[in-house]
């Protein structure tokens, strides 16, 4: 993974205007543990992603102290862990005992947390994808993030990793969860860093 230092501060422009996040499922492929850790990939490949989060309320104040829970597939479009329906989240059976891909934070005083990650695979009916939920205090708040169409298609015709797999059959306008919406609601933030790795972030406004 590319050193904190090496990627931009996606977050050092404050925002003035914070609208609250469009809510989406959470889908059946949650798993009730929580993995506490910033490194979530498990010694899986994929092209690295960090995942910069910043939890703001509706008057762009940082949520501090927020739990914040993350979960997609890996590069075969896989889900890891005890699921409420393996039969369809789990490509493997096997992976019913590994947990990659799945990982919680807390939100330090500015409202942030950092994951080291892979860019998702995709699976049969969905977009590119990464669930997440916010809680604290006893309210959650559940959606989903996506990637900008183009750069999509873009790593599924030339990345070494995951062209073979071919594009992904559903794109976020047709998606049955977040083409519902405003898509750029979902939409993640991306720069790209001299090694090839990903910075993906998104200020996220979850309660008004």
């Amino acid at each position: 993974m590319t050193d904190k230092a090496s990627y931009p501060d996606p977050f050092a422009t404050p925002a003035t205007t914070c609208l609250v996040m469009t809510a989406a499922t959470e889908g059946p492929c949650t798993e009730a543990a929580d993995r506490e850790r910033q490194d979530i990939s498990e010694g899986y490949t994929g092209l690295p992603v960090r995942l910069a989060l910043r939890v703001v309320d509706a008057a762009c104040q940082p949520v501090a102290g927020a739990k914040v829970k993350i979960w997609h597939t890996q590069i075969t479009g896989s889900y890891s862990g005890d699921t409420p329906n393996n039969g369809m989240c789990l490509k493997s059976q096997d992976d019913a005992t590994k947990h990659y891909f799945r990982g919680a934070l807390t939100t330090d005083a500015g409202g942030r947390v950092d994951f080291d990650t892979c860019f998702p695979g995709w699976y049969r009916g969905r977009a590119i994808h990464i669930h997440f939920t916010v809680t604290l205090g006893g309210r959650s708040f559940t959606s989903q993030l996506i990637f900008e169409q183009s750069l999509v298609d873009e790593i599924f015709a030339s990345h070494p990793e995951y062209v073979g797999y071919g594009q992904p059959d559903t794109k976020n306008a047709t998606d049955n969860v977040v083409g519902r919406g405003d898509l750029a609601s979902y939409t993640l933030q991306v720069a790209r860093t001299s090694d090839g790795a990903m910075l993906a972030s998104k200020q996220i406004t979850v309660w008004s």
